[in-house]
This record gives C-alpha cells, sequence and structure tokens, in this order.
C-alpha cells in the first residue's frame, strides 16, 4: 500500500483531488485505514474544502466508518517523513 498511498498524498498535495479520492477510496476498499479516513472527510466535506462532490456507495461509507472507529481505539497512528 505504500507506494500507492504515497502517490495519493502527493496528488492530495498538489491539489490533483480527483485523482487523490480516487486513489485513497481504492486503497480504503482494499483495507488501508488512514486512506478511509480520508476518503470519508473528502465525501463528507467535499463541496466545501475542495469545491467537489465524490460519491461513495452506502456500502463504502460503511465499511470505511467502520474501520476508522476501529482504528480509533488503537495507538495513534504515527507518520513518517514524507507522509501527508
Amino acid at each position: 500500500h505504500s507506494v500507492a498511498y504515497e502517490q495519493a498524498a502527493r496528488d492530495f498535495r498538489e491539489h490533483r483531488y480527483p485523482a487523490a479520492y480516487g486513489r485513497f477510496a481504492r486503497l480504503a476498499d482494499a483495507g488501508h485505514v488512514p486512506s478511509a479516513c480520508i476518503a470519508l472527510l473528502m465525501v463528507r466535506d467535499g463541496r466545501t474544502l475542495f469545491l467537489n462532490d465524490w460519491y461513495a456507495t452506502p456500502d463504502q461509507l460503511r465499511r470505511w466508518s467502520a474501520m476508522t472507529i476501529q482504528a480509533a481505539g488503537q495507538p495513534p497512528l504515527m507518520l513518517e517523513d514524507g507522509d501527508a
């Protein structure tokens, strides 16, 4: 996941939000928790923060939300140099 996540984060930092969302959504679907957190944010607040709307199916929203809730009970995610 790390190479794909790095590319998604790079797209995000460089304001290529549609590309970033697509990558984060695919990673979230594959079980990558940090990507699920970002994808949920982008779906929930896309219009306000990014002047765009992104779509996720109800099933995706349920799974991604469950992943982030489960992760909330874990130790904090430690970002390494280069992570977004």
